[in-house]
C-alpha cells in the first residue's frame, strides 16, 4: 500500500527534521507532505518532505494536504502532527486496512523537556463515564483511501483549529466507515518542550508516569535522546 503522512507545521523547526526523518527511515512511509508558512519550507524540504503553503488553520492545512495526497495516489494516510512519533512497527498494522477504514490506538505517551529534565508519562485514553470512552486518539490513526474519497479527502472543517480527532471520526462514521482499535504492542509519542506553546496538557490528573521511562525511550524512540541533547546545546 502507498502510505502518505500529512503534517501541518508551524514553528518547531528544531523538531521537524527528526519527525520527518523517522517517518521515512523508521516507519517507511512512501511520502511526507508538510503544510505551513514559508518559514518552515526550507527545513521540511531539506528533510525530504513535499511542501505546501497554507494559512495557519489546522483544518485547512490538513484538508489541503490530504487532498494533495489523494491526487498523488495515496492508498493510506497516516495521521500525525509535527511533534508526533510512532514506533518502527506501526505500519505492520496495514493488513487491517483490507477490512477496516480507520484504525487507531486508545493511549499515547508524552515527553516534556523542561529545565534540563526529560519528563515522561502516559495518557491511557478517555476514562469510563466520558462520552468518548473507547475512542482511539488521533496520533497514528491510519485511514484508507476508500473512505477518504467519500468526503473528497477533506475530513475537517476548513476553519477548524480544535476537536480535530472528533471531526475526523465523525466524517468516517457518517460515511459508513469501519473502525478498529489497535491492541498490538506498538507505541506512540508526543513531544513538547518549553521552547514552544503546547496543545497537550502534560502531566495533568489523567496522566501517569511511565516506569523505567528512559529505558522505554531508548528502546522505542532513541532519537528523542538526540533531540534532548540538541535543545540543551543550542
Amino acid at each position: 500500500m502507498k502510505v502518505f503522512a500529512v503534517i501541518p507545521v508551524f514553528g518547531r523547526q528544531l523538531l521537524l527534521p527528526y519527525t520527518i526523518g523517522r517517518l521515512y527511515n523508521k516507519n517507511k512511509v512512501d511520502h511526507v507532505i508538510c503544510v505551513g508558512s514559508e518559514a518552515e519550507r526550507a527545513v521540511c524540504e531539506k528533510a525530504g518532505a513535499q511542501y505546501m503553503i497554507a494559512p495557519n488553520v489546522l483544518g485547512l492545512k490538513w484538508n489541503n494536504g490530504f487532498e494533495e495526497a489523494g491526487k498523488q495516489g495515496a492508498e493510506v494516510i497516516l495521521f500525525v502532527g509535527s511533534s508526533d512519533w510512532l514506533s518502527d512497527n506501526w505500519l505492520s498494522l496495514l493488513p487491517y486496512m483490507e477490512t477496516y477504514d480507520m484504525i487507531g490506538k486508545l493511549d499515547f505517551n508524552m515527553i516534556h523537556y523542561t529545565q534540563g529534565k526529560m519528563l515522561i508519562c502516559n495518557w491511557p485514553g478517555y476514562p469510563l463515564g466520558n462520552s468518548r470512552h473507547g475512542e482511539a486518539i488521533g496520533i497514528g490513526r491510519i485511514l484508507r483511501a476508500e473512505v477518504l474519497k467519500k468526503f473528497n479527502w477533506r475530513p475537517f472543517r476548513d476553519n477548524a483549529n480544535e476537536s480535530m480527532d472528533y471531526q475526523m471520526l465523525q466524517s468516517v462514521k457518517n460515511n459508513g466507515g469501519k473502525l478498529h482499535t489497535i491492541t498490538e504492542d506498538v507505541q506512540s509519542l508526543s513531544i513538547s518542550t518549553d521552547l514552544w506553546v503546547n496543545k497537550h496538557r502534560f502531566f495533568d490528573k489523567d496522566t501517569k508516569p511511565i516506569s523505567g521511562g528512559k529505558e522505554w525511550v531508548t528502546k522505542w524512540f532513541p532519537e528523542a535522546l538526540n533531540f534532548y541533547e540538541d535543545i540543551n546545546n543550542r
